[in-house]
């Protein structure tokens, strides 16, 4: 495969002897590569037109360095064929890497999509704004730095395993796979050698797991219109009457704006979850929350 650099359509002209060689190179992107076409305007059959591309293709090697060290330019590959069009790849698609989720936080753990877009300005710290909400159970999908962030944290005298962690790249799976996160994982991988230490770990991690199992995913825990006859939740921006990750995702709405959001239990309700007058649970401990919001208004405080 050789690797050649272009910007859109990139016209290669060069002479050779008596005949003139055409070559255009196109870029387009495929679900898995980028896709190129070549072709020609020499109709001949000379058998050493394929020569001539090789030195062709030597001379790109030269402009690619070029291209590449000021223009900063992508790199693409495709195969050298006969000078005929040639379609080096046949699956073209477009894609949006986070199908519309952008992330609030520096950590990821709070993100937004929005659903329909709003208008004006957003509202300020210490603004009354009101909301229309749903929330639901998210999955428990962190990556090593979540598991080491939320969960590790909270045992508390084993925090320094978070090395081990990040080397056995435990993330979320693997901690609630009780085949893989035993005692014997932990004494031999995470070096434990505290017995008491062993059990406390595997104990937390298996209550994690049936948390999981009990309240799956997509499980609604509360919204707007089960509470004072449905009318919208009224807070005052900034002033921790909601949690952290909703009070990111409204700051960053504007009236008549409706969105998804998701938060990791660090900017929700954390190991403690949440629990109802009469002790039934109503957020498990470590969850992950998902809403769907709508600003409806905001105004001043006063």
């Amino acid at each position: 495969m050789c690797r050649v650099c272009v910007v859109s359509v990139f016209l290669l002209y060069v002479r050779f002897q008596a005949t003139h060689t055409l070559i255009f190179i196109y870029q387009a992107r495929a679900a898995d590569d980028t896709i190129i076409v070549v072709a020609s305007n020499n109709k001949d059959n000379n058998p050493n037109r394929m020569t001539r591309l090789a030195n062709i293709l030597a001379l790109h090697f030269l402009v690619r360095g070029c291209l590449h060290s000021f223009f900063a330019l992508p790199v693409v590959s495709f195969e050298a064929r006969p000078l005929q069009t040639t379609l080096l790849a046949s699956r073209l698609q477009t894609h949006s890497e986070n199908d519309g989720w952008v992330s609030l936080t520096d950590d990821g753990a709070v993100k937004k999509k929005i659903v329909m877009e709003g208008s004006g300005s957003l509202p300020q710290i210490g603004k009354i704004v009101e909301i229309d909400y749903v929330g639901t159970l998210g999955q428990i999908d962190w990556d090593v730095e979540g598991v080491v962030d939320c969960w590790l944290s909270s045992q508390q005298g084993l925090e320094n395993l978070a090395d081990k962690f990040r080397e056995h790249n435990i993330d979320a799976t693997k901690l609630i796979d009780l085949n893989f996160f035993n005692e014997d994982f932990c004494a031999e991988a995470l070096g434990l050698t505290s017995k008491i230490q062993i059990k406390k770990l595997v104990m937390a991690s298996k209550r994690l797991a049936k948390a999981a199992a009990e309240y799956p995913a997509g499980t609604q825990f509360d919204s707007n219109q089960d509470r004072n006859d449905g009318a919208p939740y009224r807070f005052v921006l900034g002033q921790k009457k909601a949690i952290r990750g909703m009070e990111i995702v409204v700051a960053s709405m504007k009236e008549g704006e409706q969105a998804k959001m998701k938060c990791r239990t660090d900017y929700a309700y954390g190991k403690e979850g949440v629990r109802k007058t009469n002790g039934d649970v109503m957020v498990p401990e470590y969850a992950t929350l998902c809403f769907d919001l709508k600003l409806i208004r905001y105004s001043d405080s006063s």
